[in-house]
């Protein structure tokens, strides 16, 4: 039977602090991915968004280097946000010290791996798949095309739209930031941080993504409109993430 109180729900739980510094430093790890994905585009000039085409003078392209650091970035998001679940649930059960740290040491590392091996020194399998296995199952892949059972619903060819493309662009920009928020914002919470700052910090990060939401696929505006809404957040998170790995250490 789960033990609901205080004694687990508290820096004291070796158990628990063990997960929130494996959980800061992975939100972390997944923000140098955005950081790393952004990277590869600047080398490679590989920009899909034509206004980051126009600012460093490039055609919109498909790059393989760059597409693979951002199938790694998925990949992170398809497993990582369910670690951060289950990892909680599994901490509330009083699991064995020992062996909850093992697990969320190996997983942290298992993750590390992962990505080396697959997005900054690519080698072959199965190295990747067994880095991967060691987390949980992978149980869906984001993927996105277009559905014949659709098109031919609405009378229409299957076909990819500029505009389509640009409103799920944001979408996966959410996707990729906000859940790391959650996690980010409720560790730093329990940090017992000043009440000022960290309401503060929470609204600024809400209207920041709300911004930059409207200049990226409500009312497209020339960069650095998007680049600067989506560096506030993506600082608001590192703030509170690295704020929280410290003091959990």
């Amino acid at each position: 039977m789960v033990q609901w109180g205080y004694s687990i729900l508290s820096k004291q739980n070796e158990v628990l602090r063990s997960f929130l510094i494996c959980s800061s430093f992975l939100v972390l790890k997944m923000m140098f991915m955005s950081i790393f994905t952004g990277t590869k585009r600047w080398i490679y000039k590989a920009f899909v968004n034509p206004e980051d085409a126009i600012r460093f003078r490039a055609e919109p392209k498909y790059e393989e280097n760059v597409e693979r650091v951002r199938r790694a970035h998925l990949n992170d998001i398809e497993n990582i946000s369910l670690f951060f679940i289950i990892g909680l649930l599994y901490t509330l059960t009083n699991p064995a010290t020992v062996l909850a740290e093992s697990l969320f040491l190996i997983y942290t590392i298992a993750r590390i791996v992962h990505t080396v091996v697959y997005a900054v020194w690519p080698l072959p399998q199965p190295a990747r798949g067994l880095s991967w296995s060691v987390g949980y199952l992978i149980t869906g892949f984001m993927a996105a095309f277009s559905n014949p059972e659709d098109a031919k619903q609405f009378q229409a060819k299957p076909k990819i739209d500029d505009n389509v493309e640009r409103v799920r662009r944001a979408h996966l920009n959410d996707v990729e930031n906000i859940p790391l928020f959650f996690v980010a914002g409720l560790l730093y919470t329990l940090t017992n941080p000043a009440a000022i700052l960290a309401k503060s910090l929470f609204l600024a990060y809400t209207v920041a993504r709300v911004m930059h939401t409207f200049v990226y696929a409500v009312c497209p505006l020339p960069q650095p409109a998007r680049g600067l809404s989506w560096f506030v957040g993506y600082l608001i998170t590192g703030f509170m993430a690295v704020r929280s790995f410290i003091y959990f250490m």
